[in-house]
């Protein structure tokens, strides 16, 4: 189930980017996470094509500049390999929600 919310957040986030023709942040909670106690995975834009990550668990303040390119294409990995073994599985997981969300501004 969280990777299928993780899975829905991604989406949304690289369809805002998409609309949107800029860098823009993300910030991942879960029902167990709320924005009282901090995002779980923050990306961050510094600048157009830059972002920096943080998380409301980590252990050591990261420095280095993350190219947007190089996210994009993680992301885009990430949910076409999980989409490919939830596919394997036969969990009940209906992907074609995830493949279908679009941007409502």
């Amino acid at each position: 189930m969280l990777l299928a919310e993780f899975s829905l957040a991604l989406k949304k986030w690289l369809g805002t980017i998409e609309v949107k023709k800029k860098a823009v942040t993300l910030k991942y909670f879960t029902m167990d996470h709320d924005e009282a106690e901090g995002a779980i995975l923050k990306l961050a834009p510094v600048d157009d094509t830059n972002y920096l990550i943080c998380s409301i668990w980590q252990k050591f303040t990261c420095h280095r500049l993350i190219d947007e390119q190089e996210l994009l294409y993680a992301a885009t990995t990430f949910l076409k390999e999980l989409k490919e073994e939830l596919s394997k599985r036969s969990v009940g997981v209906r992907y074609d929600v995830i493949d279908n969300i679009k941007l409502v501004e």
